[in-house]
């Protein structure tokens, strides 16, 4: 009982943390450092290696730009797709571009939420290690799809319990990305130090 009491209570805490650096990059800016933050949180958690709030701000800072670069360049290339499958007149595209447009973009939006897991794990953002991901995510097809499978489950949960997303739903969500996707780093994970950090 104790246990269990302890780990909705650092649910609850991550989830708030979450908020606070999201808040703390003005929103636009803070959503993605603060959810690449809180997975490296979980997978700490996991490790049972907690963060302090002082290792989290460091984490934060160190990967502020980074996280944003990858988050935006993705999530344009998303929004990108999908607005050429939903604005484009039918008929008058070629059926090969018609083809292609969806899986690319798919492909894309798969690759990205598996990345994010990866880059979390190893505790690296870089050029590098992203290029990495691609053919981790490959040749791991069973955990990358269980991965956004569960994501999805949770989403269903947040939509009947919307008290529960409200209350912890970052960190629910970021530990079951951690807890179902890690496994396969891109680089060799840290001893002692936290990559990234300035």
């Amino acid at each position: 009982m104790f246990y269990a009491t302890s780990w909705v209570a650092r649910l609850v805490t991550l989830h708030l943390a979450w908020l606070g650096l999201t808040l703390a990059g003005g929103v636009v800016l803070g959503a993605f450092p603060a959810s690449y933050v809180l997975l490296v949180a979980q997978k700490r958690e996991l490790d049972g290696q907690p963060l302090s709030s002082g290792d989290l701000w460091r984490l934060f800072r160190a990967n502020f730009w980074r996280a944003n670069a990858f988050g935006y360049a993705t999530g344009i290339l998303i929004a990108g797709g999908l607005a050429e499958m939903l604005l484009l007149p039918r008929g008058e595209v070629h059926p090969l571009v018609a083809m292609i447009v969806p899986i690319t973009t798919l492909w894309i939006s798969y690759w990205t939420i598996n990345a994010w897991v990866l880059l979390a794990d190893a505790e690296e953002l870089s050029l590098e290690s992203t290029r990495r991901t691609v053919p981790l995510i490959l040749l791991h097809p069973l955990r990358s799809v269980s991965l956004l499978l569960c994501l999805g489950l949770a989403i269903l949960g947040f939509a009947l319990l919307p008290a529960l997303a409200v209350a912890a739903g970052s960190s629910i969500v970021t530990l079951i990305l951690m807890k179902v996707g890690r496994g396969a780093s891109t680089s060799p994970q840290p001893t002692g130090t936290m990559k990234g950090e300035l």
